[in-house]
């Protein structure tokens, strides 16, 4: 019976000390204790699950409201990248990243209005004056010439 009972025990014993070391540690690992290789993986996954966190708040602030509307909607995601089927192409680049460009804010409303010929839309003759003063600097076939203008 005693020899029943040291069995028992020791196997209880066993059966204690294994799982209490993989349910309760007794030491954690620091960063200070692991190796070069494993800080340099934890910090580019924390890298990447930073800039996965501050990738769609950019694309958010910087797409929002092109459509008129307040928040981000598909339409205007669809005008970021495609444009606008009720304005010209100069419309929506004047509505969008080209604005800061403009000297004189109210000039926007006149450039986004053009006439729509049989191919093409052309401007009117008030806007040559704007296009020369704040467009035509950069906009040359000498500097960009893959722009259209």
């Amino acid at each position: 019976m005693q020899r029943y009972n040291q069995q028992n025990y020791h196997l209880a014993a066993a059966l204690i000390a294994r799982y209490s070391l993989t349910i309760m540690p007794e030491s954690y690992t620091r960063f200070r204790d692991i190796s070069v290789s494993e800080r340099i993986l934890n910090t580019v996954f924390l890298l990447t699950v930073g800039l996965g966190y501050l990738v769609p708040w950019a694309i958010y602030y910087t797409h929002q409201g092109r459509d008129g509307v307040a928040g981000l909607s598909i339409a205007d995601v669809t005008i970021n990248y495609h444009g606008s089927n009720d304005q010209t192409r100069l419309g929506s680049a004047i509505n969008g990243i080209m604005e800061p460009n403009l000297k004189y804010k109210n000039d926007k409303k006149s450039l986004q209005n053009g006439y729509k010929t049989r191919r093409r839309t052309r401007l009117r003759a008030e806007n040559r004056p704007i296009l020369n003063r704040d467009c035509i600097k950069c906009h040359t076939l000498a500097i960009n010439p893959s722009c259209p203008i």
